[in-house]
C-alpha cells in the first residue's frame, strides 16, 4: 500500500511548485507590464526627441536657406556695384561717353582678332574747331554743353557695337569694328554732315563749331599706334571727309 505520508508529501510537493509557478508567472507578468510601460515611455521620449531634432534640423535649414539667399543678394549687390565702379572707371563725366582707358582696351581686343583671322577694324579722330575760341568767347560751361551735344550727336550716325569715345579734350575717337577703309569713310562723311547741320545755342546766342575728322584702317604692316597716328595725320591733312562734307553743308 502507498504511504500516506509519501502521498501527502507529494501533493504537498506539487502544490508547493504549483504556487511558486504562478507566483513566478506574477513576477513575469509584472516584470513584463512594467518593461511595457518603460519601452512604452521610451518610445514616447525617442518620438519627442525625434521631433524635436526634425524641428530644429528644419529650423536650421530654413536659417541655411535664408543665408544663402541674403549671400546671393550680397553677391548680386557687390557684383553690381562692381560693375559700376567699372563702368565709373571707364566713363568720361563730362560728355557721359566712354573714355580713353576703355577704348584703348577695346582696339587692343580689334587688333588681337585682327591678327587672328584678318578681320580690319577702322578709327575715326573727330576734332572740334575752334574750341578754344568758343572756350574763350562764350566761356567754360559753353565749351562743356557743345562738347556733350557733340559726343551725343557722333553716337547716332555709328551702329551700336561702335565704341564712341572721349579721346582728349577736343577730341573723340570712334571705333568700327569689321569695317574697311571705304565703309569707314562713308560713316565719316555721314558724321561730318550731321554735325555740320547742328544749331548750337547758348542761352540767346548762336555758337558757331565745326569738327574735322581723319579716318584710318589697319593695314597688314600696321601696329596699334600706327593706326591711331594715321587718324591723327588724316585728321590734320587739308582733304577729309567731314571737311568736305561741312563745306557742302
Amino acid at each position: 500500500m502507498v504511504n500516506e505520508a509519501s502521498v501527502w508529501g507529494f501533493s504537498t510537493f506539487n502544490v508547493v511548485v504549483g504556487i511558486g509557478l504562478l507566483v513566478l508567472q506574477a513576477v513575469l507578468l509584472v516584470w513584463l507590464w512594467l518593461d511595457r510601460g518603460r519601452r512604452v515611455r521610451a518610445e514616447k521620449r525617442l518620438l519627442m526627441t525625434s521631433a524635436e531634432l526634425e524641428h530644429a534640423l528644419l529650423e536650421r535649414s530654413r536659417d541655411l536657406q535664408q543665408a544663402m539667399t541674403d549671400l546671393h543678394d550680397a553677391k548680386a549687390s557687390l557684383g553690381q556695384l562692381h560693375r559700376q565702379f567699372d563702368l565709373g572707371t571707364r566713363t568720361d563725366a563730362l560728355t557721359g561717353l566712354f573714355n580713353r582707358r576703355h577704348i584703348e582696351e577695346r582696339m587692343v581686343e580689334e587688333f588681337s582678332r585682327f591678327q587672328r583671322n584678318s578681320t580690319p577694324f577702322s578709327v575715326i579722330l573727330v576734332g572740334v574747331d575752334r574750341l578754344d575760341e568758343i572756350r574763350e568767347r562764350h566761356g567754360q560751361e559753353a565749351a562743356d554743353q557743345l562738347l556733350r551735344k557733340l559726343g551725343r550727336e557722333s553716337a547716332l550716325t555709328v551702329r551700336p557695337y561702335d565704341v564712341v569715345s572721349r579721346w582728349s579734350g577736343s577730341e573723340f575717337l570712334l571705333l568700327l569694328p569689321n569695317t574697311n577703309e571705304s565703309a569707314a569713310r562713308i560713316v565719316a562723311e555721314r558724321m561730318g554732315a550731321h554735325l555740320a547741320a547742328l544749331e548750337f545755342n547758348h542761352g540767346d546766342t548762336a555758337v558757331l563749331a565745326g569738327v574735322t575728322c581723319g579716318v584710318a584702317t589697319v593695314g597688314p604692316e600696321d601696329t596699334l599706334i600706327d593706326v591711331v597716328q594715321k587718324a591723327d595725320a588724316a585728321l590734320r591733312s587739308p582733304s577729309n571727309p567731314c571737311r568736305d562734307a561741312m563745306k557742302q553743308a
